[in-house]
C-alpha cells in the first residue's frame, strides 16, 4: 500500500478505473476497512487471508494512481480519496442492499403478518421508518406494532405472541433468542428553551431534584434507570410530577412549563436544532444508547426475515451521535 500521492496521476487513470477497474468486491473491503480498522479483521470478515486484503487495496492504489491508506501505527488511516471511496462507497452497497430486497421481496411475493414489539423510546423515529420501509418492500403483508415495556414483551417473544422485539435491555434468558444491534440513540435530559437550566454548561443531579419533571411510566427501563440515578446521587426522587406513556405530549409539556424529561436524542434532535429544547449536560451511565432487535432463535419466516432487515436499513440511516 502506497503512502505518498503520485505526481503523475492522470484523470484518464481514474476515468478507466471507474469505467472498467473498480469491483463491488473492492468496495465491500474498504467500507469494511473503515469499520474495523484493520486488515487482519477485514480478512477474517471475508474468509480470506491479509495479503489477499492487501493486494486488493493495492491494486486499486496503482488503478487510481494514489494512495488509499496509509499506516499509522496498528492501524490504517484512510487518505483523502480513501475517504472520498468510503463514503461513496457505503451509499452504492446500501442502494444496492436495497435493490436485493425489493427484488428478493418480488420474487417470494412476501405476505402475511409480522408483529413488532417495542419500547416507547424507540417508536418516535426508528419504528416508523423501518414499518415504512417494510411497507414499500411488501406491500401485501400487514403490521402489527405493540408499544410497551419489555417485561411483558419477551414472555410474549417467547410465546410466539411477538415476532421482533425493538428495546434497550437484553431478554433475561437470552439463550432462546437471537439479538443484533440496530444503532445508538443516546436518552439525553431536555428541557425547554427559557427552562433556567437550559443554557448552563455545568449541571448536577442536585440541581434537578427540586425542578418539576416529566417522568416516563413505572417499571419502564427509563424509569428504572432514573430510580438508579438518584440513588447513586443519594436524592430522593423528584415530587409534585407528570408521569406520561405518551411521547407525543412530552415536547409541549416541556415548552409551556418549567419541566424537565429524559427523551430520545433523535426524538428531540430537531426541536433543538430549532432552538425550541435544550439538552442538559447530564448523563444516563445505567441507560444504554443501543437499541437491539431481538426475536426466538430459529423462528425466522420470509415475512419476520424482511422485517429484521428494514429494521437493519433504518437502523443504519440514523444519525451518529457523538456525546
Amino acid at each position: 500500500m502506497s503512502s505518498q500521492v503520485s505526481d503523475t496521476t492522470q484523470p484518464a487513470a481514474i476515468e478507466r478505473f471507474f469505467r472498467a477497474g473498480l469491483k463491488l468486491q473492492q468496495l465491500r473491503i474498504l467500507v469494511r476497512l473503515a469499520q474495523v480498522g484493520q486488515v487482519r479483521k477485514v480478512a477474517e470478515a471475508f474468509h480470506v487471508t491479509q495479503p489477499a486484503i492487501s493486494k486488493q487495496i493495492a491494486e486499486m492504489e496503482a488503478a487510481l494512481q494514489m494512495p488509499l491508506v496509509q499506516r499509522a501505527g496498528r492501524r490504517l488511516r484512510f487518505t483523502a480519496a480513501g475517504e472520498t471511496l468510503v463514503t461513496h462507497g457505503r451509499e452504492i452497497l446500501h442502494h444496492l442492499e436495497q435493490a436485493r430486497i425489493e427484488l428478493d421481496s418480488l420474487a417470494s411475493g412476501v405476505a402475511g403478518k409480522v408483529t413488532v414489539g417495542a419500547v416507547g423510546t424507540t417508536t418516535p423515529v426508528l419504528v416508523p421508518r423501518a414499518i415504512a420501509t417494510f411497507q414499500r418492500y411488501a406491500p401485501n403483508a400487514s403490521v402489527l406494532l405493540i408499544e410497551s415495556t419489555t417485561d411483558r414483551m419477551f414472555p410474549m417473544l417467547l410465546e410466539g405472541e411477538i415476532d421482533i422485539v425493538i428495546s434497550r435491555t437484553p431478554p433475561p434468558n437470552q439463550r432462546e433468542f437471537d439479538q443484533t444491534p440496530v444503532c445508538k440513540d443516546p436518552i439525553v435530559v431536555v428541557a425547554g428553551k427559557d427552562h433556567p437550566l437550559a443554557y448552563r454548561r455545568a449541571i448536577t443531579w442536585r440541581d434537578v431534584q427540586d425542578v418539576p419533571w416529566i417522568l416516563p411510566p413505572t417499571g419502564s427501563a427509563l424509569d428504572k434507570a432514573l430510580e438508579q440515578i438518584f440513588s447513586r446521587h443519594k436524592l430522593e426522587l423528584p415530587q409534585g410530577c407528570v408521569q406520561s406513556a405518551s411521547l407525543l405530549a412530552y415536547p409541549v409539556l416541556l415548552e409551556a412549563g418549567n419541566a424537565i424529561t429524559v427523551l430520545p436524542h433523535s426524538y428531540v434532535q430537531r426541536s433543538v436544532d430549532a432552538g425550541e429544547l435544550a439538552v442538559l449536560p447530564l448523563s444516563l451511565p445505567h441507560l444504554s444508547s443501543q437499541i437491539l432487535m431481538t426475536r426466538r432463535r430459529n423462528h425466522v419466516s420470509p415475512v419476520v426475515g424482511l422485517m429484521q432487515r428494514c429494521f437493519e436499513e433504518a437502523g443504519a440511516a440514523m444519525p451518529v451521535v457523538t456525546r
